[in-house]
């Protein structure tokens, strides 16, 4: 399990200068020591911690063979989830796990709704890095024509 914390900043070019300083000290190649007190001085100074949820990494991938419950022409599915009192996560109630979507998309699901800003701070890539890079299976964008609907 891990933790995602969320850290404001009244002070945007504070809040920038925290992001740069943390991915200087992330890179492998560039990492001195004191871009890391850097970063710890400008969110002690400038930075309020808001919250620390858990995030999980572990999910379920029990084969769900549940009730058949009639609603009208079709067949819902039905397996039981429960809610987890300490964490706050539905989980099965077979595994205690949560949904395996839940996992994987945990960072997208907290931020719907608002735009990501990271992207302005990144340094643009090379098209050769970028071609380089292959994209997960979820972010691919599927266009919908009017005569699939």
């Amino acid at each position: 399990m891990a933790r995602a914390v969320l850290i404001t900043f009244r002070d945007n070019d504070a809040a920038e200068a925290f992001v740069k300083k943390v991915w200087e000290v992330q890179d492998q190649d560039s990492s001195t020591g004191r871009a890391t007190i850097e970063a710890g001085l400008l969110v002690a100074a400038k930075g309020k911690i808001e919250w620390m949820i858990a995030r999980p990494l572990n999910s379920c991938y029990c084969r769900i063979s549940p009730k058949r419950i009639k609603k009208g022409k079709f067949d819902q599915s039905y397996e039981p989830y429960h809610r987890t009192q300490r964490f706050g996560w539905f989980v099965h109630s077979k595994c205690n796990k949560p949904n395996r979507f839940v996992v994987r998309n945990f960072i997208n699901n907290l931020h719907v709704g608002w735009n990501d800003l990271l992207d302005e701070l990144r340094e643009p890539k090379s098209e050769v890095e970028q071609e380089a890079l292959p994209r997960p299976p979820y972010e691919e964008i599927v266009h919908v024509s009017s005569s699939m609907l």
